[in-house]
Formats: structure tokens, C-alpha cells, sequence
């Protein structure tokens, strides 16, 4: 069983992967079962954004978040690759405005990025338990829909989960997040990857939106970045528990 974990770009600067994918190593004295059941994929689908932000670091470009493609329209650069996948593309919270911030593409997964996050899932989409994003912020941990107001088929399960993985994060620091469908818990936005893994079969789709809740906003203070990251990782392995527990009781049954 394989559980994939979309490691965005907050998630790469709070969390530094090298780290993040040591946490979860087999022999770790409590992920012993998890490290030896499941594998962590770690895509590193936004790595031109990355070196962007590392070379223009101090300018007004530092919170830069589309990729890095060019478009026929004119001048303005990048795509949202969060508004990219085929999830009711371009119906809600984007636009098809190239110079904005929420510039959904030019169409469905036309970025190299979109594509090949896509096509990695889709051609494991049979032993994908899990998908997760990271980015931020608010303190929230969101689930499908947010590109429509319906509540998923799987709503129930992953309210209790999501609110197992919060309670596991609050335990740590006494961060408070909420959880709840995307739409309603923070604003509705069409073209995401969770919700796309979603409808594609990934049951436990998660958005994780780390602290804080606006004092600081995307500039959170250096000495909040562990503590947040750390607690951020007993919700996911929480998350991870569930999963893996869930499966067995399934293969027991079977």
C-alpha cells in the first residue's frame, strides 16, 4: 500500500524534505509498522518556483506561486498549478485571466507539472491510499469538495479522520485548526489536485493549511517554522495510522 503526499513548496521550506522523509523511515521506534507497510512518495512538482523565490529572495517576487511556463497571450508568466487538474476546471475561484494569481491554464493540466503529478497518480491510482497537500496558511485541514458545495460521498469518514489528525497536531504545541469540506471551511476553488485525486479514487484527500492564521501570514516567524512542521507530522501520521489500520481490517475480512 502506498500512500502520496504532494510535498509543496511551504512544505519543502517549513519541513525540509531530507528530514521530513527520514521521519518516516523504517525504525522509527513508533512508525516501525507504517515504515515497513507503507512507502511516502514525495513529488517535487514545483522545483522551478522554488529556485525562483531562493534567486529573487527579498524582492517583491518572493511570494511567487505559479509555475514558471510562458503563455501565448501575452507578457505575464505561470499558471496556478493548484487550479490546474480537472476537478470543474475554471468554473469557480480561478480565472482564465493569465496575469492573475489564480490563472487556471490554458487548459486542463497544461502545465508539465500538472501532467506528470497526474500521470504518476493515475497510473498507481490502484495501491494510492492516501493523498496530501501541504500548503498555507490558516490552520485547517480540508477535504472535498471545493470546487462545488456538495458533500463527498465519503464525507463522514474523512470528517472523523480529519478530525483524529488535528486532534494528534493539537497535542503538541495546543494549535487549534479547524477541518471540513474546502468549500465551506475556507473559500471554493475549482482545479485542485486533491479534489481531482479524489474523484479519481484516492478516498483519504487531504489539504493541510499550516499556521498561522493571519498575524503573520505566509512570513511566519522562523522560531514558529519547527514547532509547526513537527506538529504538522503527527497529524499526517495520524492520517497514515488510520489508513493503514483501515486496510488490514479489510484484508482480515477478505
Amino acid at each position: 500500500m502506498k500512500i502520496l503526499m504532494l510535498l509543496g513548496l511551504v512544505a519543502v521550506a517549513l519541513c525540509e524534505p531530507i528530514k521530513f522523509v527520514d521521519f518516516w523511515k523504517p525504525g522509527s521506534p513508533d512508525l516501525v509498522t507504517i515504515g515497513l507497510t507503507v512507502d511516502i512518495h514525495v513529488p517535487a512538482a514545483r522545483l522551478d518556483m522554488v529556485f525562483t523565490i531562493l534567486q529573487q529572495s527579498g524582492t517583491e517576487d518572493r511570494m511567487w506561486r505559479k509555475t514558471q511556463s510562458r503563455n501565448s497571450v501575452n507578457s505575464c508568466i505561470g499558471t496556478d498549478p493548484n487550479r490546474n487538474f480537472d476537478a470543474g476546471w475554471c468554473t469557480t475561484g480561478a480565472t482564465n485571466n493569465p496575469c492573475s494569481e489564480t490563472y487556471c491554464g490554458s487548459s486542463i493540466e497544461s502545465e508539465i507539472e500538472s501532467k506528470n503529478l497526474a500521470n504518476l497518480i493515475c497510473s498507481n491510482k490502484s495501491i494510492i491510499k492516501s493523498y496530501l497537500t501541504i500548503h498555507s496558511y490558516s490552520q485547517m485541514l480540508l477535504f472535498p469538495y471545493s470546487y462545488k458545495y456538495d458533500l463527498a460521498a465519503h464525507h463522514s469518514w474523512l470528517l472523523s479522520v480529519s478530525q483524529g489528525a488535528i486532534a494528534a497536531l493539537h497535542s503538541l504545541c495546543g494549535t487549534r485548526h479547524t477541518s471540513g469540506p474546502d468549500a465551506v471551511t475556507i473559500y471554493p476553488a475549482a482545479g485542485g489536485s486533491g479534489n481531482w485525486a479524489y474523484d479519481l479514487g484516492v478516498k483519504y484527500s487531504y489539504t493541510f493549511e499550516l499556521s498561522d492564521e493571519g498575524r503573520y501570514g505566509f512570513l511566519l516567524p522562523e522560531s514558529q517554522i519547527k514547532p509547526t512542521c513537527e506538529e504538522t507530522m503527527l497529524a499526517v501520521k495520524n492520517i497514515a495510522n488510520h489508513v493503514l489500520n483501515n486496510r488490514l481490517k479489510h484484508l482480515i475480512k477478505a
